[in-house]
């Protein structure tokens, strides 16, 4: 029983080795496209025959691209388009202004502010303008209905807001181009 087994073995052994190359050759000869071409150095290959179509025979100029720009020519082009809001801002009757950083905000739809400019307030009447320049997140837009603030914080932190800041509202939403807009600062309006 053992010879055959080793006979079986062997004879399996033979049959394995054979399919084996048969496959191998089988993959060879597959790989081989006879409808493919012979390769032929560049220097040896025919000129190529420009194909003309009727209508298309004009050759155009290549498309001019233009220079590029910085990000702050980027944001001036944008503040031109959309336009800045400008304005004053003043004091409500018997008001004091105290010591602090005058900060006017921009919103547009709610959310985060969308523009935030910090103006020198050493005497009151001020006057503002704020616009795409002073957008503070990327790929924000300064269009639509603007609603604007002021607040003449006392701690010069934006975060913070103190009962005792002054703070001021435009009734209405503004639009980008909107000039002689008008801020009252009052206590404890923010």
């Amino acid at each position: 029983m053992q010879i055959r087994i080793q006979k079986l073995g062997a004879a399996l052994g033979t049959v394995g080795t054979g399919v084996g190359i048969g496959l191998i050759a089988s993959a060879l000869l597959s790989g081989c496209d006879r409808r493919s071409k012979p390769f032929v150095p560049i220097e040896q290959e025919p000129p190529k025959v420009p194909i003309k179509v009727p209508g298309l025979e004009a050759q155009s100029a290549p498309p001019v691209m233009p220079p590029p720009r910085s990000s702050v020519q980027r944001l001036q082009d944008a503040a031109s388009v959309s336009g800045e809001i400008k304005g004053t801002i003043r004091l409500g009757d018997g008001v004091e202004p105290g010591p602090g950083t005058l900060f006017v905000i921009a919103r547009g739809g709610g959310g985060p502010p969308l523009a935030v400019r910090k103006v020198d307030a050493a005497v009151f009447p001020v006057e503002f303008s704020i616009g795409a320049s002073d957008v503070m997140m990327p790929g924000r837009r300064f269009e639509g209905d603007i609603a604007l603030s002021a607040r003449l914080d006392r701690d010069g932190n934006p975060m913070t807001r103190d009962p005792s800041d002054l703070a001021g509202a435009v009734a209405a939403p503004v639009q980008p181009g909107a000039s002689d807009v008008e801020i009252v600062l009052k206590r404890g309006e923010g």
